[in-house]
């Protein structure tokens, strides 16, 4: 480390050198990886960071297992993919979600960026959509297709008012990948397929 003072001499009124109009700086050299450098010694202030948005939303304590033992039963009873794919030493642990917001079993807010991994583009527990689901839950929750529901009629109908032509029959679940898989090996000899979630590939020779 190399440290150079020197007095700056500023022109006068007049075109002289003026001593009243001088100005001290010290300015600091450092070899970094054998290259010379430049430190200004003046100190800049701490930059203010943004503070999160308040939220009214309160949400209930957690009284669950400790986090050890939710660790413990992740990584013996849980898809060892879990294990493997963290990006982070310390995992988060989630307690509640409310729209934008999560909360950890420590009661700590954090603003929710994945949106649910592009799930919940909504937002968790939202009033709405929470409403409404919970409305169906106590009419009716799931039975065979070959039965004529009148809810799942109205809501395919609006779907498909939203689709161009010839886009007017829907599949759902499981049905829409196996239609697909079917559509794709009558014209492709290999197909590659994505398993939602699951972060496997895989190639099937159709035989074509």
């Amino acid at each position: 480390m190399h440290k150079v003072c020197s007095r700056l001499h500023g022109p006068s009124l007049f075109g002289k050198t003026d001593p009243w109009n001088s100005v001290d700086a010290c300015v600091k050299f450092h070899k970094g990886c054998g290259v010379l450098c430049q430190k200004s010694a003046v100190k800049h202030p701490t930059p203010v960071l943004a503070q999160i948005p308040p939220c009214d939303f309160k949400p209930e304590p957690y009284q669950g297992m400790s986090k050890d033992r939710l660790l413990d039963i992740r990584k013996n009873n849980c898809n060892p993919m879990t294990m493997k794919v963290t990006y982070y030493k310390k995992p988060v642990f989630i307690n509640q979600g409310y729209m934008q917001w999560l909360w950890d079993v420590d009661g700590r807010r954090y603003l929710d960026l994945f949106a649910g991994v592009a799930t919940v583009s909504v937002g968790h527990c939202n009033p709405k959509v929470t409403e409404t689901a919970e409305k169906q839950l106590r009419r009716l929750w799931h039975t065979t297709a070959i039965y004529v529901y009148p809810q799942i009629q109205e809501y395919a109908e609006k779907l498909a008012s939203l689709l161009p032509d010839p886009l007017k029959v829907l599949y759902d679940g499981a049905t829409a990948i196996t239609e697909s898989g079917r559509l794709s090996v009558l014209h492709c000899e290999y197909v590659l397929l994505h398993v939602t979630y699951s972060r496997y590939c895989r190639v099937l020779q159709t035989g074509v």
